[in-house]
């Protein structure tokens, strides 16, 4: 069973609220593919993994956390012309711009993940070349990840098997094999080694479909014939298997089967005594001629298990308008509740009189999660129903219901909101109180005061911490106040809220708390004070990034390290000398591509400092970085490189050289 929940976060980003969606529950039957895309029913959740603002196009899997650099990422060129380009489908860029903000905070194995999830987006969408462009993506991202000293073997060796499916399904077969024979001599667990063997038949016969982990381990006999014929002919046999696993599996393969076959491969699915094939028959139903789909779903709606209706719930929108809105009503007067929340997603679908019979009904209805899901519909009632509606919703008694309620506080008069606010949650030391205290910036600023210092009583860290956040709809000078209590105390959520807002101190107030945090034992603390530099003079930010660069902890010295852009140049030319003499190669590879933004005179004696450098990444970058300089320097650069003590840089060198033009040489 599925269930999506809509909520309102902030980004972390803008502070724009957004209306997104939340996966509340979902399953899985059957094996994940080789790439781990897991089975259905949480396959099809794909497109509420990732939450993006539509404000500033902040892509993220929580909207309201964001590492420091994200700020920077999000507003540069390349994240807002991924964000809007339409070579990808829209999902897909949403991943890789999500891919591109774990980029820049070091997580190059979160990197790479967002990618894959962008290539099965593609998949989907069947956009091959895409698909194949992100996988390729992907392995390198990945082939970063496994330099990182505090990845288990374990890790490791799955990282590796990923990467031969990949790279197979990307049919870059020579990389895939070579790949595949690396990660033999290293895997000694027998699972991957089965999967590794599988893949090196695939790779063989250059073969780049879709496989599921249980057909590498001989669970699941899958049609591996050359022909389409002796496919279908598995197939069919397949669908009539005494096992529901190999019945569940064909079904999925239905497209392969001759077109006149494939519907009625579907009706016999869906009589099937398991309920997992019948899901799966669902989930093929477009295959099914648009004219004969509504009895199919109609038959299914009435189904004994309460998951198979849900997924024909799910089914609806592929039905014309008018067959659809029949069986919606049908759906949303089922016996179990959870069809009945997913039924309401749908509600847009009805006429609008009847769309407003239905919220009434659903605002009444006896299961709490159905009455949240119906709260997102309310604007479908007249005019005049509505704050009366979000009164009395802040009146269930049930927190799941009165939350759903609270983001339609603004449909009541200002004069009631705070009226309403206190029936609805007068402890401040209860779980609501924390989303009610969110709602500050609706009141009149008497009740908002008094509201956020009722919260900032409360015995609980989280409801404090949401009040010093919304402490900026405060006096600046309450706001101070707030904020230097927060700090001078002993919570760490409380202190956390404090630093986010420290932009009301003074500047040397500001600086003081800021360098403080720096050396705060909490290493989230530390990045969280990393976040808030740009707020400081060009000597306090460079005083607070050194600090940053000498800390224990990698994560703190990676997002020290991306903020070297934020320097004066002056500064920056002289700790990126430093840098790149660092005993880690990562910050010597940061380093080199950092140095187009130097002066012009000062570029090239990094970038042969930088071809020095006993890391092969490092001189591999120092080569790339060549376009900043001059067409001689260029030259120079590159006759250095041709004499490199590697065979691979010697290689890269004379290969440019001999490309290049007269006049440069």
């Amino acid at each position: 069973m599925t269930t999506i929940i809509d909520k309102q976060i902030a980004c972390a980003v803008c502070g724009a609220i957004n209306t997104v969606q939340v996966l509340g529950s979902s399953n899985r039957f059957g094996s994940p593919d080789l790439d781990l895309r897991p089975p259905e029913m949480y396959r099809s959740t794909l497109h509420v993994w990732l939450q993006s603002c539509a404000t500033c196009g902040y892509c993220a899997a929580r909207l309201d956390e964001a590492a420091p650099s994200a700020a920077v990422v999000v507003h540069s060129a390349i994240y807002q012309e991924q964000y809007t380009s339409t070579a990808y489908p829209a999902l897909a860029s949403r991943f890789l711009c999500s891919a591109l903000v774990h980029h820049a905070a070091g997580r190059m194995d979160m990197a790479a993940q967002q990618m894959v999830h962008a290539a099965w987006v593609c998949d989907d969408a069947q956009a091959a070349t895409q698909a194949r462009l992100c996988r390729i993506r992907a392995v390198a991202l990945f082939h970063h990840a496994l330099e990182n000293a505090t990845m288990t073997e374990e890790q490791r060796e799955n990282v590796r098997a990923l990467c031969v499916d990949l790279l197979r399904r990307a049919a870059t077969f020579t990389e895939a094999a070579a790949r595949c024979q690396e990660a033999l001599a290293h895997v000694e667990d027998e699972t991957l080694r089965q999967v590794l063997h599988f893949q090196e038949q695939l790779i063989e016969r250059g073969d780049i479909g879709r496989y599921v982990v249980s057909e590498a381990l001989g669970l699941v006999f899958h049609p591996t014939g050359r022909s389409r014929e002796e496919r279908a002919a598995a197939i069919r046999a397949e669908l009539h298997n005494a096992q529901s696993e190999v019945r569940q599996r064909a079904v999925w393969q239905i497209r392969r089967l001759p077109k006149p076959e494939q519907t009625q491969a579907v009706r016999s699915a869906l009589q099937d005594h398991q309920p997992r094939v019948r899901i799966a028959a669902l989930r093929q139903i477009s295959v099914v001629p648009k004219t004969e789909r509504a009895a199919l779903v109609h038959t299914t709606m009435t189904d004994e298990d309460d998951t198979v209706r849900l997924v024909a719930v799910d089914c609806l929108t592929l039905l014309p308008a008018s067959a659809r809105a029949v069986l919606l009503r049908n759906a949303l007067l089922d016996t179990s509740w959870s069809v009945r929340v997913d039924a309401m997603r749908l509600l847009r679908s009805l006429p609008p009189a009847d769309r407003a019979a239905a919220v009434r009904t659903g605002l009444r209805d006896e299961n709490q999660f159905v009455r949240a899901a119906t709260m997102k519909h309310i604007m479908s009632l007249p005019r005049h129903e509505r704050a009366e509606t979000v009164e009395r919703a802040l009146r269930d008694g049930s927190t799941t219901v009165m939350e759903a309620a609270l983001a339609h506080l603004a449909l009541l008069p200002l004069s009631v909101r705070m009226m309403a606010l206190r029936g609805a949650a007068r402890d401040p030391d209860s779980y609501l109180y924390r989303s009610v205290v969110k709602q500050a910036q609706l009141l009149d600023p008497a009740n908002r005061a008094v509201l956020i210092h009722t919260a900032l009583t409360s015995t609980h860290s989280f409801v404090r911490a949401e009040a010093i956040r919304q402490a900026q709809w405060l006096p600046d000078d309450e706001r101070q106040h707030v904020v230097r209590a927060a700090w001078r105390g002993t919570d760490g959520p409380s202190r956390h809220a404090a630093i986010e807002q420290v932009v009301v101190l003074s500047e040397e107030e500001r600086a003081a708390t800021i360098l403080t945090a720096l050396r705060d034992p909490d290493e989230a603390m530390r990045v969280t004070a990393l976040g808030q530099i740009t707020l400081l003079r060009p000597d306090d930010r460079a005083a607070a990034i050194t600090v940053a660069r000498h800390d224990p902890h990698k994560e703190v010295r990676r997002v020290a390290t991306a903020q070297v852009a934020q320097l004066p140049v002056a500064v920056r030319s002289s700790l990126l000398g430093t840098m790149l003499r660092d005993d880690e190669a990562w910050v010597r590879r940061e380093a080199v591509t950092w140095v187009a933004t130097l002066p012009q005179n000062e570029r090239a004696g990094h970038l042969k400092a930088a071809l020095e450098d006993v890391d092969h990444q490092v001189t591999a970058l120092a080569l790339a970085q060549r376009a900043c300089l001059t067409p001689m320097e260029q030259a120079e650069l590159l006759h250095l490189a041709a004499g490199h003590r590697d065979a691979r840089v010697r290689r890269t060198a004379r290969t440019h050289l001999a490309a290049a033009d007269n006049s440069i040489l």
